[in-house]
């Protein structure tokens, strides 16, 4: 018989609504895609994990599963900030699965008029 890495841990699953039309509209997600979920809604459940973890008086291992291709990926979006914040706090580990869709282009770029040495941009 195998008992794993932990025989005695619980679980708590949060699951997670699909994003906002709104957000899968400005950010070019086929609305027929699944699993499209919001930053904000990510932290919530953190949040409620981190909030059960007190309640109950046990450390939390927080598994985030997902990954997103909106953002740098250099450590200073507000999600990104969060978690990191999180995983700083004591009986807080958090784990996030690394993305493997490279070769999928999710990314989009478009050309921009060249601005020479000197000109000022106007927003």
């Amino acid at each position: 018989m195998r008992l794993g890495a932990a025989p005695g841990a619980e679980f708590i699953v949060v699951k997670l609504k699909k994003a906002n039309p709104f957000f899968l509209e400005r950010y070019l997600v086929p609305e027929e895609q699944e699993n499209v979920y919001q930053a904000t809604d990510l932290m919530l459940g953190i949040e409620y994990l981190i909030e059960q973890g007190i309640k109950l008086n046990k450390p939390v291992s927080i598994c985030i599963g997902i990954g997103d291709n909106y953002g740098g990926h250099d450590g200073f979006t507000y999600l990104e900030e969060y978690i990191s914040d999180v995983a700083q706090r004591i009986g807080i580990c958090v784990s996030i699965a690394a993305g493997n869709e490279s070769q999928a282009k999710h990314h989009f770029m478009r050309k921009t008029n060249t601005i020479s040495k000197g000109t000022k941009c106007r927003y």
